[in-house]
């Protein structure tokens, strides 16, 4: 359980950074979308599993989860469907106000 804990961690810290610095610096590299979209799936994924068992106590990283997982396949297999980036932009939006008041 530990180890599972401190992949997730890992993977959505780098993930974080890569999004920041690509933002930041307007970076560009080789297959960029093809990993940040499987950096998001897999902390998405992790999370999800790690938190199987009590879904509903943490309605924030549910909604995270939720949230990485969207992001990830609409990079990572180009998809698309009306109104993609609002449904993805509330569900970050209510993913970080329930972590912020710890629900």
């Amino acid at each position: 359980m530990k180890i599972k804990s401190s992949l997730t961690s890992i993977l959505l810290g780098i993930w974080l950074a890569l999004t920041g610095l690509i933002a930041l610096l307007n970076l560009r590299f080789p297959f960029m979308e093809v990993v940040m979209g499987l950096l998001a799936l897999a902390a998405g994924a992790l999370f999800l599993y790690s938190l199987w068992g009590k879904l509903t106590s943490n309605i924030g990283m549910l909604l995270l989860s939720l949230w990485l997982i969207l992001h990830g396949a609409l990079l990572l297999f180009s998809l698309s469907f009306p109104y993609s980036d609002t449904a993805a932009a509330i569900l970050a939006l209510a993913a970080g106000a329930f972590l912020l008041l710890r629900r």
